[in-house]
């Protein structure tokens, strides 16, 4: 067989098409494998492939993760990204496997979502459907798991329940007793400019580079709190690799917390545990008779990792998988001042910690990309490096979100509208600190949409204020955050 490179036909319509579990809506909460073995005759130096999936995916190849995603975006701006997986191929048998998981209803509100579904092209006969076969992961499932409601509004996703006596990755090299099936075959799949209306995802390529995906070693400190809390000294964003192990039927709550709260609520000193709470999102494990090894398919965000067994139980975290946007931090600030420097040090760490495929408000609490945060992390983001994705990205999408009447939403991408009509001038601000700092023109398709924001406005200044929210920032004296007229 000849080691040509990718074949993509000229088309916005693929050869490949998107396959899911079931026809059954009921039967796609969860995760799945999609799997597709292959014989090669010679390992090929170039072998590019192009995949997306709904909601998110991991792509395996030989038992090697090559990718997550797909970047986020929205239902009309679907992202796929183009790999090349030359690398992680043999000469002989090779196998791909994609993990797929919808949260259905569970999803982070950011997170917009259709149904269940994967698709991947390729040349060697690897595009989907061809003979793929697909599986459920039994020993994994999603619920709204908090270890108590706090007084903050949270809405990242689910936890994660794990059962361990089901637990196994020998999917990843082939082997293993999962209920194979045929996929049910959805729909083609067709990129931006292709014919519309057969097909729930209109696909764009990625614009950003892969996150973040950093093994590092870590020995957190053990503190005393209602169960066993790791301290890790500082917020991550981070996927923990846990080890546990105990008696077999030992149910293990794990819950991630950026701060511990006193009775009224109260954040106080972070450092501070004393005669507080943890509270936060959870991912819950239920032992089997082996040891187990466990990483959350979404990333936590946490400074705090809270233990509670109702058994004895070992548990260890020495590694982590950091995650976020791939900053590379090009300015430098000194000053004599310690405490300035401090607080630039707190303010880049607060940078990238709010930065992954948008902007986020925060990423523990919500992983929104609201307008107002939005401008102030570009501007931050303008003076830290010469990479202007990620501002070009927030732009973009607060213009998908233009309603019939002129305003942008206040956050975007978010499956739950919301309308802040003071957000839509940060927007344009947004327009105008591009012209001024970024080498690529504004377009004049964005200068159009200003226009329509402005004409929104004086429409709103002739009429009712009390049409929308008219939010600012969160003054005591001001109710819900609104000022005086």
């Amino acid at each position: 067989m000849p080691n040509a490179g990718l074949k993509m036909s000229s088309d916005s319509v693929w050869n490949a098409k998107w396959i899911s579990y079931s026809q059954h809506p009921a039967d796609e909460l969860g995760a799945f494998v999609f799997q597709k073995s292959f014989e090669l005759s010679s390992r090929p130096r170039k072998l590019l492939v192009k995949v997306s999936a709904d909601q998110r995916y991991r792509l395996y190849v030989n038992g090697k993760l090559v990718a997550m995603g797909p970047q986020r975006g929205d239902l009309h701006h679907w992202c796929y990204e183009s790999i090349d997986i030359a690398k992680s191929l043999r000469r002989g048998s090779n196998l791909i496997c994609a993990v797929v998981w919808n949260f259905d209803r569970y999803a982070p509100m950011a997170q917009h979502t259709a149904r269940l579904g994967f698709v991947l092209e390729g040349e060697r006969e690897l595009s989907t459907p061809g003979d793929w076969r697909v599986a459920k992961l039994d020993h994994l499932s999603f619920d709204m798991l908090h270890s108590d409601v706090g007084p903050f509004y949270i809405d990242v996703g689910p936890g994660e329940i794990i059962d361990g006596s089901k637990l196994s990755t020998a999917w990843l090299e082939g082997e293993g007793d999962l209920d194979w099936r045929t996929p049910n075959e959805i729909c083609e799949a067709v990129e931006r400019g292709g014919p519309g209306g057969g097909t729930p995802w209109i696909l764009v390529p990625a614009t950003f580079p892969p996150q973040k995906y950093e093994v590092v070693q870590v020995d957190p400190e053990m503190r005393e709190s209602e169960g066993t809390a790791f301290d890790f000294g500082e917020l991550i964003n981070a996927y923990p690799r846990s080890s546990i192990e105990g008696e077999e039927g030992a149910e293990v709550s794990i819950t991630y917390a950026e701060a511990a709260f006193d009775e009224d609520g109260r954040k106080g000193n972070r450092n501070d545990l004393t005669g507080k709470k943890l509270w936060g999102y959870q991912d819950k494990v239920t032992l089997g008779k082996a040891p187990i090894s466990y990483e959350p398919l979404w990333w936590r965000t946490f400074r705090y990792v809270e233990v509670k067994s109702s058994k004895p139980v070992s548990i260890t975290c020495k590694e982590i998988a950091v995650t976020g946007y791939p900053y590379e931090e090009e300015s430098h600030f000194s000053c004599d001042w310690a405490p300035a420097s401090q607080l630039i040090d707190t303010s880049i760490r607060t940078a990238k910690l709010c930065a992954g495929e948008t902007y986020f408000d925060c990423p523990y609490y919500e992983q929104l990309q609201y307008a107002g945060d939005t401008r102030i992390q570009a501007l931050i983001g303008y003076f830290l490096s010469r990479d202007r994705r990620l501002q070009r990205n927030a732009i973009d999408q607060f213009s998908w979100s233009q309603m019939p009447d002129g305003l942008t939403q206040s956050r975007y991408p978010s499956r739950q509208a919301q309308v802040i009509p003071p957000f839509s001038l940060w927007w344009i601000m947004m327009l105008y600190d591009q012209w001024l700092y970024d080498e690529e023109p504004v377009a004049q398709h964005h200068l159009d949409q200003a226009h329509r924001v402005l004409g929104a406005w004086e429409k709103l200044a002739d009429g009712d204020p009390d049409e929308y929210w008219c939010f600012a920032d969160w003054l005591p004296q001001w109710e819900m955050g609104a000022p005086p007229g």
